[in-house]
This record gives C-alpha cells, structure tokens and sequence, in this order.
C-alpha cells in the first residue's frame, strides 16, 4: 500500500512539473516593472520598445506597478519572474523568505526628497517642525525609508510624526489641499511638485534600484536570466545616449513632461559614460545597513543575509563578454 502510494505521490508530482511547464513555457519572461520610477522606467521601456528580449527569441509580458510593494505581492504570487524595486522594497523582499536572487542593478543615485505644502512652508522651516505634522508616504517604498532615516537623522522619532501611507499619484493633489504637510516621494514627483508651485523641498536623499529574480525562474531557464541581463544592460546603454527617446516612453507610459524627466533622470549615474547594472560592492554595503535600520524600527521582522540573496553571475559574464570593468 504504501509503495503504491509513493508512485501514486511521484506521479502525480511529475504531471504537476509538466503542467506548470507548460503553463509557463521556457521562452516567456514576465517582467514587472515601475513606469513612474524614473530611470529605472527608462531602462525598461527601452528594453521593451527595442524589442531587446524579443530580438533573442522571447515572448515577454510586461505588468506596471505603482511602487516596489506591488511588484513583490506580484512576485510572491507566482505572477512574474523578475521585477524591480527600490532599495527599500528590495530588503522587504529579501527579508520576507521570498526565493528571489538580485542580479543586477537598475539605478544606483536617484534624487528622493521629502517635500512640504506651500501653505506649511512658515511652519516647517527644518525637519523637526515635522514633528505633529502629517507626513504621506507610499507604504514599504524607498521613501519610507528616506523619511525614517531624515527623522533618525535629526532626533526626532517616527512615533512624533502622523505618517500616513498615500500613493504618490495622490500626493500632489493632498500636497495642494492641505490635507498633509509633507509628502517623502521619488522622482519625478519632487521635481514635478518644485515646477508646477505644490510644494518645496525639505530634504534630500537617493537610492539604488535592483533587478531580482525568482529562483525558480533562475534554476528552469539560467539562459533566460542571462538574457534578461544582457537585453538590460543594453537598454541601459541606450538610454544613456538617447535619453530623449526613452524620456519620451515614459512620458507616453505616465503623461509626464519628457523634459521634465530627462532632467531627473540626470540624477542617477547609472547613466554617465562606463557605467553598467552591476551594483558595487558599497551599494550592496549600503543595502545591509539598511536592513539592519529597517529592523530597528519593526519595518521588518527578521534581518535577511543580503549577501547570499545576491547572484551576479550574469551581469559578470555580460560585462566580461562586452570586455567591460566588472569592479
């Protein structure tokens, strides 16, 4: 009985494995991707407007997100094999036991500013007129990081400030209003604020954005992974010397000015000349110390080994196969 149980048990796991295979047949990639993360969106849509992956035999499907948190529910779902996110939503990612690898980077130095309402700018002359205010943030985005390190930085705890999670698509509108006195968001939504007279900036950090994949992914098709980073590292290139034509995508993907977003694209060095989607060994540094701050403050549960969630064995050999310094 129980050896006929135990074929029954393989059985029925191969006709799983070939069901799953075929559901997901080794040629599609699904990518999910952030349109309103300038930089990143740039790389991206040029990867996907060259038809880079298509051009070496893939079926890709690209699905948009707001921000990193829904790109990881997406990626813990099963729904897409690779997706990006901000510093932040990375150490989320990681820290949840998600079986995800980071292979590459998809922005190094992008502006993030904390901004504050014209109608608060009497009240709130530095970070600590914060305290008492409402401050709006998209819930497990690099932003909220960026608000509770300015807050630690300046002595003030997170606990003094009324944080509430709003999107960035709906921060103008609540800037403007009144109904918060500062909004923590990313590019182009600073420099969007600054132009059209919402608000002025406070503060200013930047953040580094990554490439993971999920491990499944990785282990069925390596082929694909090294693709995926080839066709990146290509569009990254692209993007770099024609900024107008990927600022014009995003412009199309968001309705935001491509003026406006070639400017705020200039703030990340992934794109100055040499540059490349290996992350170095500082940001991958900077990534730890992150999750260490992020567990201080209970905005995780349990400190992953950053390290060993990095696999940059593909951008390596795309580096060394275009003869490019891999740091």
């Amino acid at each position: 009985m129980k050896k006929k149980f135990k074929t029954f048990c393989l059985i029925l796991a191969a006709g799983l494995f070939v069901v799953f295979c075929r559901s997901h047949p080794d040629n599609l990639i699904r990518i999910g991707y952030q349109p309103y993360w300038v930089g990143e969106a740039n790389i991206v849509l040029a990867m996907k407007h060259l038809g880079l992956l298509e051009k070496k035999g893939y079926r890709v499907e690209y699905f948009r997100f707001l921000s990193g948190p829904g790109v990881n529910e997406a990626m813990a779902a099963g729904s897409i094999d690779a997706g990006v996110g901000g510093d932040m939503p990375t150490v989320l990612a990681l820290s949840s036991g998600m079986k995800i690898k980071v292979i590459a980077a998809v922005g190094k130095s992008l502006r993030q500013a904390i901004v504050i309402g014209k109608k608060q700018e009497k009240e709130i002359q530095k970070v600590a007129d914060l305290a008492g205010k409402k401050v709006a943030v998209a819930k497990g985005s690099t932003s909220h990081y960026l608000l509770y390190k300015t807050l630690a930085e300046n002595g003030i705890d997170p606990a003094r400030v009324s944080i509430i999670h709003l999107s960035v698509k709906d921060q103008p509108q609540a800037l403007q209003s009144g109904e918060i006195a500062a909004a923590a968001n990313w590019e182009p939504w600073p420099s969007r604020m600054e132009r059209e007279g919402i608000g002025r900036i406070l503060a200013i950090g930047s953040f580094a954005g990554y490439l993971y994949a999920r491990d499944d992914f990785i282990r069925r098709n390596p082929e694909a992974a090294l693709d995926l980073v080839r066709a990146l590292q290509e569009a990254r290139d692209y993007a770099s010397s024609r900024r107008e034509d990927t600022c014009s995508w995003v412009g199309e993907e968001t309705g935001e000015d491509p003026l406006l977003v070639c400017q705020a694209m200039k703030t990340d060095r992934i794109f100055q000349t040499g540059e490349n989607v290996k992350p170095e060994p500082e940001l991958i540094g900077e990534l730890e110390h992150l999750a260490k701050f992020a567990l201080d403050y209970k905005l995780i549960e349990k400190l992953p080994d950053i390290i060993s969630k990095f696999d940059l064995t593909f951008v390596e050999k795309v580096l060394n196969d275009q003869g490019r310094k891999t740091n």
